[in-house]
C-alpha cells in the first residue's frame, strides 16, 4: 500500500474543507490534490523515476507537504534532513542516503549554492504546471517511503529507512488518540502528525513562526492560534511551556505533546492555567511512537514515585525491560530472554511492533547495537533506562548516564526530578565525568550546595562535584532534551 493512499481517501471525502493554513494562505483538501499531481508532473519531466531519493529542502509550509506528497505518490524516496543540520552533517547524512536530486523553492535553491553537499544533486523546483491524470504508484510494504536521521552510537547519522508499511503502522498507531471531530483546526509543528491530520480530513495550521529555540516567539504562535479558532495543539514541550508562560488561548480544549520530559511541576503549572483543557503526554522515540501516554491529572498521582511516570503501554506496543547490556547486536534465544526480563527492576527499556523501526539504510541487522533478535521478534534497545510499578510506566533516563554505588543505580531523571521538586530548578542534571559523579546546574543555580550534598549522602552515599554553566545545551529539534554528551564537555572544560 501507497501511504499516499491514506490523503487520497481525504481528497474524496473532504474536496472543499480546508487542508492546511499557513499564515494567510490556505489550501483545500481537492486543491492540494490538483497541486500534487501538478508537481508530481514536474518531477517526472526531470527524469526522477520510483525509487529515487529526493532531498526535499523546503521551509515548512503548505509547498512542503505538497513536494512530500508528491514524491510518495510517484514511488520516490523523501529524505529530510533538519534545517539546523550543519553542512558536515548534511555531507554525512547524503553519504548516509544518497540522492540524485533536490527540491527546493527559490530562496533555499540560491542558499544551497551555498553549500557543496547540494552542488551535485539536480535541483527541482516543482512548477504549476497542468496535472494528468495518472494512478498512484503502487508500493510494497518493505519499499522505502521516506528517509529521516537520527544519532548513531558512532556520532554519525543513522538513516532511518521508514517504509510505506511503516508509516501506515504509525498511523493506525497514532490514530486512536487524535480526536474524530474535524470541525476544529488543529495547530501542529510535527510533520508526522500533519500527514496524519490529513488522513483523517482535519485541517491543520502550520507555523508561521521560527521554531529555532533562540528564534521562537511564543506571541506569534498565540496569535496564529486565535486568529484560527485552534481547538488543539499538538507540539514539543518546549512550545507548550512557552505558551503556558503566556496563557492559554480560550479556544484550546486540547493538547497532545511529545518529544521530551514533561514533569510533575510542569503538568501542574499548565492545569493552574486551564481547567478546561485536556493534556496527554506521549513518551516515545525516533523508532517508536507512540510506547506510553499519560495525562496531566493522572501524572500528578505519582509525583513522589522512583522515576518520571509516563504512562501505560499502547496497545500496539510490545514492551518490556532487561538488563543493560554491553553494545553490539545481541541473538537471544526465548528461554533465556524469558528470565531476562525484569520489570519491576530498573534496566533498559526495549520495545517491538510493527510500527517499530527495524532498519536503516546500508546498515544490516547484525550491524546494529540497539536490536536484539528473539525468535521472529526484532526488539529495539531504547536506550532509556526505566522500570514498571504495576502497569505503570517509569523512565529513569538515559540508561549510559547511569551513575552505579554501593547502593545500586542513581539515573538522570533522579537527579533532576529531585531539583525540580526541592528547589524549582529545570535547568540540571548529574552526569559521569572525569571527575566522578558531577552535579551540573547553571551559574543562577549558586548557594545551594550543603543542602544538595547532605541530600546525595542521605539518599545515594554519594558526594557530587559542583560544576556551574552559562546554559544547559538541549536538542536542536524539540529543544526539550538534555544533551549529555555535549554537558560533559562544557562540564570539564
Amino acid at each position: 500500500m501507497n501511504i499516499y493512499s491514506v490523503f487520497e481517501k481525504s481528497a474524496v471525502l473532504y474536496g472543499n474543507r480546508i487542508a492546511l493554513i499557513h499564515g494567510k494562505n490556505k489550501i483545500t483538501y481537492s486543491e492540494m490534490e490538483s497541486r500534487i499531481r501538478a508537481a508530481e508532473r514536474s518531477l517526472r519531466n526531470c527524469g526522477i523515476q520510483k525509487g529515487d531519493r529526493i532531498l526535499v529542502f523546503v521551509p515548512m509550509g503548505i509547498e512542503l507537504y505538497i513536494a512530500v506528497l508528491a514524491i510518495f505518490r510517484m514511488g520516490a524516496v523523501v529524505v529530510l534532513v533538519d534545517q539546523w543540520a550543519s553542512q558536515e552533517r548534511v555531507k554525512n547524512c547524503l553519504i548516509a542516503a544518497p540522492c540524485v536530486a533536490m527540491i527546493c523553492n527559490k530562496v533555499t535553491r540560491w542558499i544551497s549554492y551555498w553549500n557543496p553537499q547540494f552542488w551535485k544533486l539536480k535541483k527541482i523546483i516543482p512548477g504549476r504546471i497542468k496535472s494528468v491524470e495518472t494512478e498512484t504508484e503502487n508500493m510494497l510494504d518493505h519499499e522505502e517511503a521516506l528517509i529521516t536521521f537520527t544519532s548513531g552510537s558512532t556520532g554519525l547519522p543513522k538513516a532511518a529507512n521508514r517504509t510505506h508499511g511503516f508509516l501506515n503502522a504509525q498511523l493506525n498507531a497514532l490514530i486512536p488518540y487524535i480526536p474524530k471531530d474535524i470541525s476544529h483546526p488543529v495547530l501542529c509543528t510535527l510533520p508526522v502528525i500533519t500527514l496524519l491530520n490529513l488522513s483523517l480530513g482535519k485541517t491543520t495550521v502550520l507555523p508561521n513562526f521560527p521554531l529555532k529555540q533562540h528564534k521562537f516567539q511564543v506571541r506569534k504562535m498565540y496569535e496564529n492560534m486565535v486568529k484560527n479558532n485552534v481547538a488543539e495543539i499538538i507540539s514539543s514541550p518546549f512550545y507548550i511551556h512557552e505558551l503556558a508562560n503566556m496563557g492559554f488561548p480560550g479556544t484550546l480544549e486540547l493538547v497532545l505533546t511529545g518529544g521530551g520530559a514533561v514533569f510533575v511541576e510542569d503538568a501542574k503549572k499548565w492545569l493552574a492555567k486551564s481547567e478546561q483543557i485536556q493534556f496527554t503526554i506521549f513518551y516515545g522515540s525516533t523508532e517508536c511512537e507512540p510506547v506510553s501516554h499519560i495525562n496531566a491529572h493522572d501524572l500528578l498521582q505519582y509525583e513522589m514515585h522512583r522515576g518520571l511516570a509516563v504512562g501505560r503501554v499502547d496497545a500496539n506496543t510490545n514492551v518490556a525491560i532487561i538488563p543493560f547490556l554491553d553494545s553490539g547486536y545481541h541473538s537471544i534465544a526465548d528461554a533465556v530472554w524469558e528470565s531476562m526480563v525484569q520489570n519491576e527492576k530498573a534496566g533498559e527499556i526495549v520495545v517491538a511492533g510493527d510500527h517499530v523501526l527495524t532498519s536503516y539504510i546500508g546498515l544490516s541487522e547484525h550491524e546494529l547495537s540497539n536490536k536484539i533478535r528473539v525468535g521472529d521478534m526484532l526488539w529495539h534497545r531504547t536506550g532509556d533506562a526505566g522500570l514498571f510499578v504495576g502497569d505503570m510506566l517509569f523512565l529513569l533516563g538515559r540508561a549510559a548516564e547511569r551513575i552505579d554505588h554501593e547502593n545500586g543505580s542513581i539515573f538522570p531523571f533522579e537527579a533532576e526530578m529531585l531539583l525540580r521538586r526541592m528547589f524549582g530548578y529545570s535547568a540540571g542534571t548529574l552526569i559521569k565525568t572525569d571527575k566522578g559523579p558531577t552535579l551540573v546546574l547553571d551559574k543562577k543555580q549558586k548557594g545551594i550546595e550543603t543542602e544538595l550534598l547532605q541530600i546525595f549522602k542521605e539518599r545515594w552515599n554519594l558526594e557530587p562535584v559542583f560544576v556551574y554553566v552559562e546554559e544547559i545545551p538541549m536538542d536542536p529539534r524539540h529543544h526539550s532534551k538534555i544533551l549529555y554528551d555535549k554537558l560533559r564537555v562544557y562540564a570539564t572544560e
